[in-house]
C-alpha cells in the first residue's frame, strides 16, 4: 500500500505519512488526529482531502483486477454543501483526462471533537477505481468539491508504479474493464477493512 498523503492547497504543501499496513477504522481516525493535531494553530481549515491509494500485491492480481488499483478518499469541509465529492478524476500529461469510478461512498458527522473543529464536521468517505496504466505516470489526481472549489490538486502520480505489478498495461492496447466483484472485494477487504465495521 502506498504511503496515506494528503494536500492542503493554498495553505500548505503534501506531506506524506509512512503508513503501509491496511486502513483499519482505527488506523484512519489516527491518521486524521495526527493531522488535526498538526495544524490545530491554524484554526478551522475550510476543506482538507486525505487519501490512500493501494495498489495489487503482484502482477497476478494486477492483472486479475484487470490493471486496477483502489483508492480510498476522506473528505472533510466545514460546509455541508461542499460534499460529496465529484468528478474524481487524473490529468495526464498526454492522454487527456481519465475519469475514475466511485465504487462506494457514504456521508458521516464527524465525531472526533478535535478532527472536526480543524479538519470539518462534514465528511465524506470514497473508494475509488484507479487504472493503474501506463498512461496515468505522471498525471495529476483533481477533484471539485459540490460547491466552492474545482480542479482541487490531490496528488501527482509517480512516473513509475511498484516493480511487483508487472508490465503495465496500455489504453491503447486494452479496453479497462472491471474486475470481477469477488477479485475485487477481496482486495477491497485486505487493503482497506476500514469499510467494514471492525
Amino acid at each position: 500500500m502506498k504511503p496515506l498523503t494528503f494536500i492542503l492547497l493554498s495553505l500548505l504543501s503534501g506531506v506524506a505519512l509512512a503508513q503501509y499496513e491496511p486502513l483499519t477504522t482505527d488506523a484512519l481516525q489516527q491518521r486524521l488526529r495526527t493531522s488535526a493535531q498538526q495544524y490545530k494553530d491554524i484554526g478551522s481549515i475550510a476543506r482538507m482531502i486525505h487519501h490512500d491509494l493501494a495498489f495489487p500485491r503482484d502482477s497476478k492480481e494486477y492483472r486479475a483486477m484487470n490493471g486496477f488499483g483502489l483508492l480510498w478518499v476522506s473528505a472533510h469541509s466545514q460546509l455541508s454543501e461542499e460534499l460529496p465529492l465529484e468528478n474524481m478524476r487524473i490529468k495526464t500529461v498526454s492522454y487527456g483526462v481519465i475519469e475514475l469510478q466511485t465504487y462506494s461512498w457514504f456521508s458521516s458527522i464527524e465525531q472526533d471533537d478535535l478532527i472536526a473543529s480543524v479538519l470539518g464536521k462534514y465528511r465524506v468517505d470514497s473508494v475509488y477505481l484507479v487504472p493503474l496504466y501506463e498512461e496515468i505516470l505522471g498525471g495529476e489526481l483533481l477533484v471539485d468539491y459540490s460547491e466552492n472549489r474545482v480542479d482541487f490538486g490531490i496528488t501527482w502520480f509517480e512516473l513509475s508504479l511498484p516493480e511487483e505489478l508487472g508490465t503495465l498495461m496500455a489504453f491503447k492496447d486494452h479496453e479497462p474493464a472491471l474486475p470481477e466483484l469477488s477479485i475485487l472485494n477481496a482486495m477491497l477487504d485486505r487493503e482497506f477493512p476500514a469499510t467494514r465495521n471492525d
